[in-house]
């Protein structure tokens, strides 16, 4: 039935099956289309997904291509400035075409541009360096790199690269070696501290605080000081401020020493002068607590000389032909200034030429001529409307050895912008017009020069006499020298506080002096009658004393008195000394022997220049105008608009003319009959401490009979301190004193700054007359002046000595090796007032080395310098040098800058029975130094490199 109905419905309408069947074609048919559509949207898709595919790869190894050739040109770009601190077009050129390696299927567009050209703008370091917030001069760069890929994919990458030049003084405390902190008493200075190998941390109290940034190229060390004795030496832990609060530094980056397997595998071997060490795994962990404000292994900051083949310390020495540009501009000597200059001969000074022969027989003008014959001297040209002729130099007391001439040479350099070299004037006649004699009023009588500015020689020396004792001023029948004591008769102790003087009687015959125990040392004293003062045919009536042996001594009065001009002289004990601990019976036996003798080690006798800086401020301040010769006046001196600079180098004795002092033995054994084996080796021994210069040789020039041979003597060689206080030495100790500083020359934003390859000492109130309450420490607001502004001022030298205001060179040869009489303390080299200094300090110190390398407190070596501080430079709180017995504060603000270790200045640390007993410090650092309005002229810059990171500036798809 079923099958009956199909066949009978198919019969029964064949043409609605007809169309049916033309209706499932046209589904299908569409069905196929709409399939089609779909399959070629699919595949479109596909192939668009594929073209995307493929255009992301492209970008991105373009991308890439265009980051390797960024870093590429970064490397090659930075690498410029670790040769140099500028680049050249050729350095440009060279960059641009340097591409990337790996990418020979690319095309590279290569380009650096400065952001401004020409232009420097001052801002601050970016945040996220370790030296971000100090101000610095910005130069910034923009290192372009664009990478197109074979199938024209382009990218291009833009990177800010930038050159910082961070002034020296916006540190607090620098250095440029090992850093030490072990102060006894509190410490509490203030500033950015860094040096640029490691820091040692430790202390002998619980308040050595550093409110700032503290940062070490190196390691930070808590275990042991640079001398191997461990913290426990001094006990307590420094505190560092982690922006909100004091945290103890109880770890260090290192575990022990600072010498780290790393540091050896770096070095290709052991170093035997640094405690073995490892590197501290928890130190990122504990130094984040710090919050950025303790960081061990930070960059190096370099000076740009040192990116030119210069060192640091050629800052200070004299220029050489040939200097490479960094190492000449870097160069105070080459700097706008006032340039003195001392040598032994004409060919040794500045050009060879010009300048002066202060001891000549025959000067080449006759109006310079000595009056009486074949005189060795100088006579300063007269001036034009101005006071009295100058004194008379002495050559005769200049001359300590014979045939040994005496050149000075003053300059007036002046930078040519065009060129950028130093231009020099010989202005040297025109300032000696001015005098090179201290001035003192003697019995009514002016004697010496009130105007001089570099004084090298005076008529009188602040008491006691040299050669006279304690008890009855009887003296040595050898005695060289004659002494004037303006004192009471009955009471001859008081003449121990004043002037010593050589004098002549009548005016024919130099008394005593041409018969001397010690003929090399001393020209024959027959012609110094033409130097005798005053010339008026009737001097000053003057009381002396004559010693008796045994009794007091008796008074001759003798009229009229011709006094007779000798060289400035100053002991200074930690020069001279080999060893603060040595025993009065040994320093006795050696420079005391005979018993009536009173001998001085002849290496801390210092030749000393007084820089007279209240005289050069009246200079440059037009007060002797219309006066000097060849018309010099005060608005010629050299000042590039930040203010003045002077720059001293005194090479007189200085056999080999290199600026060196040639006694690197200064660490020796005591030379008595107890010497032991281990003592002994350190008499003739190379010690590392002693190798200040880093050549691997022991520099000795020894001369012990001061005839002329050689630059120093042995620790053991005295000689009587009256000739030594009289005479100019034979041997290489120079420095300069700045005198009458505490107004110096300039504005709030116009300074001064002194510098010197020789050691330098400040005596008395420098920059500043009082604090307003002393504090812990004083803030820098509270310094004051009561004769007028405050000046940007920097102190730059081998090395800087503070001396009180009441500092005294006849107690610093009467009493060398003590600091006073056991019957009065006050006869002594005493400190009797507080004193304020406010100036930038850079110089160097002596080096450390390790003498306990087992770390157990005891060294294993000798000698012992005093203080507990056996073979250490003494820390930062002893980095200015001191002389007297303090018991007064000494305030300071400024910043402390080591660069170097001290070639002239070569005495180790010592304290604290001989040398110096310290003062209290109260210190802080400048904070004017953070406005580059306020900066000393000519302060140098470190240089920091700085990368940012890159920026996509284009994108161009295929």
């Amino acid at each position: 039935m079923k099958s009956f109905n199909r066949r009978a419905g198919l019969r029964r309408n064949p043409r609605g099956a007809r169309r049916e069947r033309g209706t499932a074609i046209i589904i299908a048919v569409m069905v196929m289309a709409l399939l089609a559509i779909f399959v070629a949207a699919t595949i479109s898709r596909s192939t668009n997904e594929t073209l995307m595919m493929s255009n992301d790869q492209a970008n991105t190894e373009a991308y890439f291509a265009a980051q390797a050739s960024l870093e590429h040109m970064s490397r090659n770009f930075t690498e410029v400035f670790d040769l140099r601190p500028f680049v050249t077009t050729g350095d440009i050129a060279r960059i641009n075409a340097d591409l990337p390696p790996g990418f020979d299927d690319f095309d590279f567009v290569q380009s650096i541009e400065e952001e401004t050209p020409g232009v420097s703008e001052v801002t601050t370091v970016d945040v996220g360096s370790p030296f971000a917030g100090l101000v610095a001069t910005r130069q910034g760069w923009r290192v372009n790199a664009t990478a197109v890929g074979p199938t024209n994919a382009e990218v291009r990458l833009t990177r800010t690269l930038n050159n910082y030049l961070i002034p020296i003084f916006q540190f607090g405390i620098f250095y440029d070696d090992p850093m030490e902190h072990h102060p006894g008493p509190a410490f509490n200075f203030g500033g950015r501290v860094h040096t640029n190998g490691d820091i040692y941390l430790m202390a002998g109290n619980t308040s050595t605080y550093f409110k700032d940034r503290v940062t070490a190229a190196g390691e930070v060390v808590t275990d042991f000081a640079r001398n191997g004795f461990p913290y426990t030496h001094w006990g307590q832990r420094v505190k560092v401020n982690d922006g909100t609060a004091y945290q103890i530094v109880g770890q260090g980056s290192v575990i022990g020493g600072a010498d780290t397997p790393e540091r050896k595998a770096a070095r290709g071997g052991d170093d035997p002068d640094l405690m073995d060490g490892t590197r501290n795994a928890g130190w990122p962990a504990y130094s984040a607590r710090f919050r950025g404000n303790l960081i061990a292994r930070s960059p190096f900051l370099r000076l740009p000389l040192q990116l030119d083949g210069g060192i640091p310390a050629d800052i200070i020495r004299r220029g050489l032909p040939g200097d490479p540009l960094q190492v000449r501009t870097a160069r105070y000597y080459n700097k706008n200034c006032v340039r003195v200059s001392l040598s032994n001969s004409q060919a040794e000074l500045p050009a060879s030429t010009g300048g002066v022969q202060l001891n000549a027989t025959a000067q080449p003008n006759a109006v310079n001529q000595v009056p009486g014959g074949a005189t060795s001297g100088y006579w300063p040209t007269p001036r034009t409307g101005g006071p009295a002729r100058a004194t008379r130099v002495n050559g005769y007391r200049l001359t300590p050895v014979a045939n040994r001439q005496v050149w000075i040479k003053i300059e007036n350099v002046v930078v040519d912008e065009a060129t950028g070299l130093p231009v020099a004037t010989d202005i040297t006649e025109s300032i000696l017009s001015l005098g090179m004699t201290q001035s003192v009023r003697i019995g009514g009588v002016d004697f010496g020069d009130q105007d001089a500015i570099v004084k090298i020689q005076r008529f009188a020396m602040a008491g006691p006499p040299p050669r006279v004792s304690d008890a009855n001023y009887t003296s040595n029948s050898n005695v060289t020298a004659d002494y004037w004591f303006q004192a009471d008769a009955t009471n001859p102790r008081s003449a121990q506080n004043r002037n010593t003087y050589t004098y002549l009687v009548g005016a024919t015959t130099p008394q005593s002096l041409s018969v001397v125990a010690s003929p090399n040392l001393y020209v024959n004293g027959g012609g110094e009658q033409n130097f005798e003062y005053p010339l008026a045919a009737a001097g000053p009536n003057i009381t002396t004393y004559n010693p008796r042996a045994g009794a007091k001594p008796n008074t001759t009065t003798t009229a009229p008195t011709k006094l007779v001009p000798f060289p400035i002289m100053m002991f200074d004990t930690r020069e001279g000394l080999f060893n603060d601990d040595v025993s009065n019976g040994l320093w006795q036996t050696l420079y005391r022997t005979p018993a009536t003798s009173q001998k001085v080690p002849v290496n801390g006798v210092m030749g000393m220049i007084d820089f007279d800086v209240a005289n050069f401020r009246r200079l440059v301040n037009g007060n002797f105008d219309g006066t000097m010769p060849g018309g010099l006046t005060g608005a010629q001196i050299s000042n590039n608009g930040e203010g003045w600079i002077v720059y001293f180098s005194d090479r007189r004795n200085d056999i080999d003319n290199d600026g060196q002092y040639d006694n690197e033995n200064v660490y020796v054994g005591d030379s008595s009959s107890t010497l032991t084996a281990a003592d002994a080796a350190y008499t003739t021994g190379f010690e590392p401490g002693e190798d200040v210069n880093f050549n691997g040789t022991l520099d000795v020039s020894y001369d012990n009979a001061g005839v002329g041979t050689g630059e120093s003597a042995t620790f053991a060689t005295g000689r009587e301190a009256d000739i030594m206080a009289f005479m100019d030495t034979p041997w290489n100790r120079r420095a300069q004193r700045l005198i009458n500083g505490a107004l110096l020359p300039g504005t709030e934003f116009d300074g001064f700054t002194f510098s010197s390859e020789n050691g330098v000492y400040i005596q008395g109130n420098y920059n500043a007359t009082h604090v307003t309450a002393i504090g812990s420490p004083t803030p820098y607001t509270d310094y004051r002046n009561s004769l007028g502004p405050m000046v940007p001022a920097s102190v730059v030298s081998d090395g800087i000595t503070i001396l009180g205001n009441e500092w005294n060179d006849g107690k610093s040869f009467r009493w060398a090796l003590q600091f006073g009489d056991a019957g009065t303390a006050a006869d002594g080299r005493r400190s009797r007032s507080n004193l304020t200094i406010r100036t930038a300090l850079l110089m160097g110190d002596t080096r450390s080395w390790l003498v306990d390398p087992d770390g157990n407190g005891t060294p294993n070596t000798y000698p012992n310098q005093g203080g507990g501080d056996e073979s250490l430079a003494g820390g930062v709180h002893n980095f200015k040098r001191f002389r007297e017995d303090w018991g007064h504060t000494v305030s300071y603000c400024g910043s402390l800058i080591n660069l170097f270790n001290s070639v002239n200045q070569t005495g180790p640390f010592k304290c604290c029975t001989k040398v110096y007993a310290p003062p209290v410090r109260d210190w802080v650092f400048d904070t004017n130094f953070l406005d580059p309005r306020r900066l000393p002229p000519g302060t140098p810059y470190f240089q920091y490199i700085n990368l940012t990171g890159f920026r996509r500036s284009y994108v161009q798809g295929t």
